[in-house]
């Protein structure tokens, strides 16, 4: 069995786009600048989102702030204690919650030590 070729006529250049003028092209080292700074402005703004709960806390009023640590507190003792599965989540935010507060001593870090190592999602 033969098989017949046949011949595709070639492109003509007026059917490729213009290349690009050489003023409108950046050199590599302004690439590779444009994607550095990229990185580090994503860095910069995980870093300081990370911090806007602990922000958020010490500029509350500091009766509302110790009302809120006091229930935190509260939640931690009281529904936390036994740990149950369907409060796993809530658990640990509160856990977590509780350890940005300044007023957070001993006791309160103790607590939520407690239930950081108890309520960790198993490896």
């Amino acid at each position: 069995m033969v098989a017949k070729l046949r011949l595709i006529p070639a492109k003509l250049d007026s059917d490729l786009p213009e290349p690009l003028p050489k003023e409108w092209t950046l050199p590599g080292w302004a690439k590779a600048s444009a994607v550095t700074l990229a990185v580090v402005a994503a860095f910069a703004l995980y870093l300081y989102s990370a911090g806007s709960e602990r922000r958020a806390i010490h500029n509350l009023p500091v009766g509302e702030r110790s009302a809120l640590f006091e229930r935190t507190l509260k939640n931690l003792r009281s529904l936390c204690s036994p740990a149950e599965e369907s409060l796993r989540s809530f658990c640990l935010d509160q856990a977590r919650l509780a350890l940005e507060f300044p007023e957070c001593d001993r006791a309160c870090r103790d607590v939520s030590d407690r239930q950081l190592a108890r309520l960790q999602l198993p490896r």
